[in-house]
């Protein structure tokens, strides 16, 4: 719910008392647009092989991580998951921007497959996986009962159900 004090109609503000907030936001999206084309041009030279980019902005990788499904930073985990995979030991490279609006170059070295789930019937993630399936079969069943049964009643009955 949202109450409502006052209310004034829109006017345009003169441009010395927003001059400041102007110039902050323009910077802002100016070192954006900046930072987004070095990104770029660092992942452009990296694919090529060349580190030049790279070693020219000052910048370097952190620390090797493994990135699972569900990561500390989910832009990282989302532009992780969808990169190609590398080939023959060559990684592969791309950009992306966290939620605080840092822009991140990401190099993806090789993909680890996933093993073979050690799951007993009495885990706690099973039986959610059988109620869910299960769920899910009632519900395919109700739908195609219901769109394929034609159900009508009596009008006694309906005054009788009232």
């Amino acid at each position: 719910m949202v109450r409502v004090d006052d209310s004034r109609d829109e006017t345009v503000l003169p441009f010395d008392e927003v001059k400041a907030q102007v110039k902050t936001k323009l910077a802002a999206q100016k070192g954006e647009q900046e930072a987004l084309a070095l990104a770029d041009k660092i992942v452009a030279g990296l694919k090529e092989g060349n580190k030049e980019a790279l070693n020219a902005s000052g910048y370097s990788f952190g620390d090797e991580e493994t990135v699972g499904r569900v990561g500390a930073d989910r832009a990282v985990t989302e532009l992780a998951f969808t990169m190609t995979k590398p080939v023959d030991g060559k990684p592969v490279y791309g950009r992306t921007e966290n939620a605080t609006g840092d822009v991140i170059v990401v190099e993806l070295d090789k993909v680890n497959e996933p093993g073979k789930a050690d799951m007993k019937p009495t885990d706690p993630m099973a039986q959610s996986m059988v109620r869910a399936k299960a769920n899910a079969d009632l519900d395919s069943t109700l739908g195609q009962l219901r769109s394929k049964t034609e159900v009508t009643v009596p009008a006694q009955n309906q005054e009788e159900q009232l």
